[in-house]
């Protein structure tokens, strides 16, 4: 995972997740985001990450 960039969200945590994200497999981000939640909501940013990185591996 490379240059990883968000449109709207948490700017300060989604920087962090770029950062932390940066170099790993794309397989090893996705387990570890997916599923999680931002408060009462049903995803988070990790977790819209992991989906498309699993709609990448998917194709």
């Amino acid at each position: 995972v490379h240059n990883v960039t968000f449109v709207n969200g948490c700017p300060g945590n989604l920087k962090a997740i770029g950062i932390l994200v940066e170099g790993l497999p794309v397989e090893e981000v996705a387990a570890k985001l997916r599923g999680i939640h931002c408060g009462n909501r049903s995803t988070s940013c990790g977790d819209q990450l992991a989906q498309a990185l699993e709609q990448h591996i998917n194709k």
